[in-house]
C-alpha cells in the first residue's frame, strides 16, 4: 500500500496497487480508485486507437469517394443539371435529420436499458427498422 499527497491541496490517496515510487497523479484527483482506471485503461487505450484509426480512415475514404463522384458528376453534367442535383442532395440530407426524430438517440438509450434481455432488444430493434423504413 503506498499513500500519495498532493502538495498544493492537501489531499492524500493509500493506493493498493501501485508501486510507492511513483508520482501523484492529478487523475486520480477525480477518481479515488485510479489505479484500476489506469489499469483497465491500457487495455481500453488500444481499442480507442483502433477506433480512431477506423473513423479517420472511414473518413479519408468517404472523400476520397465523393471527390471521384463528384468529377464524374461534372463532366456528365451541365452547370444547370449540377446545380439542380446539389439542391436535391441537400433538400433530402435536411429531411433525413428531421426523418430520423432521434429514434437512433431512443434506439441507443432502450437497448441500453434492456441489454440483458435479448428478445426485448430483438423487438426494439424490429420496431425501430420498421419505423425508419416507413417513415
Amino acid at each position: 500500500m503506498a499513500k500519495y499527497c498532493h502538495p498544493e491541496i492537501n489531499y492524500c490517496q493509500f493506493d493498493y496497487f501501485r508501486e510507492p515510487s511513483l508520482a501523484f497523479s492529478p487523475f486520480s484527483l477525480y477518481f479515488p480508485h485510479s489505479s484500476i482506471i489506469q489499469f483497465h485503461s491500457k487495455m481500453a487505450t488500444k481499442k480507442v486507437y483502433s477506433n480512431t484509426l477506423a473513423q479517420i480512415a472511414g473518413k479519408v475514404a468517404t472523400a476520397l469517394i465523393s471527390i471521384f463522384l463528384i468529377k464524374i458528376l461534372t463532366n456528365y453534367l451541365d452547370v444547370a443539371g449540377y446545380g439542380l442535383y446539389s439542391k436535391v442532395y441537400n433538400y433530402l440530407s435536411i429531411f433525413s435529420v428531421i426523418a430520423d426524430l432521434g429514434l437512433y438517440t431512443i434506439t441507443v438509450r432502450e437497448i441500453s436499458e434492456h441489454k440483458n434481455d435479448h428478445e426485448k432488444v430483438q423487438s426494439i430493434v424490429g420496431n425501430i427498422l420498421t419505423l425508419r423504413t416507413f417513415f
